[in-house]
């Protein structure tokens, strides 16, 4: 099993706050923190989705985050396109953060009833 304290520090700090964590919630906290270090990518665009979308991912993101706005929608991050039944289902409110470009390539997104779904995405570098 993965042991944070068998891998190297990958961004050069421990925080002291998280010695009381399991080993899951240190390596969590340290990927999302070498993965959030940029800035925002302008602002958040919209998406309007009915049958399997991806992202138009800018050439620098390495992350995002999506915000289903309207309908609930299904994702796929296998590169296989989200149908109505098929995909992880993201209820309205649903907030969801992806991390590398591969992942953020191979989204598929898909309404999952009759009429579109709005999801906002907020990519990072």
């Amino acid at each position: 099993m993965f042991s944070p304290t068998d891998q190297p520090d990958l961004l050069g700090f421990d925080d002291p706050g998280m010695d009381d964590l399991p080993p899951y919630g240190v390596s969590l906290y340290r990927r999302l923190a070498q993965n959030f270090t940029g800035d925002p990518i302008g602002k958040s665009q919209s998406l309007t989705v009915t049958t399997a979308v991806g992202l138009t991912v800018p050439d620098v993101a390495v992350s995002c985050v999506l915000s289903v706005e309207t309908q609930a929608v299904r994702l796929q991050l296998d590169g296989t396109p989200a149908t109505q039944s098929v995909g992880l289902l993201l209820p309205v409110g649903q907030l969801l953060t992806l991390t590398g470009r591969r992942t953020l390539k191979a989204v598929s997104l898909c309404d999952t009833s009759a009429g579109a779904s709005t999801v906002n995405v907020l990519y990072f570098t």
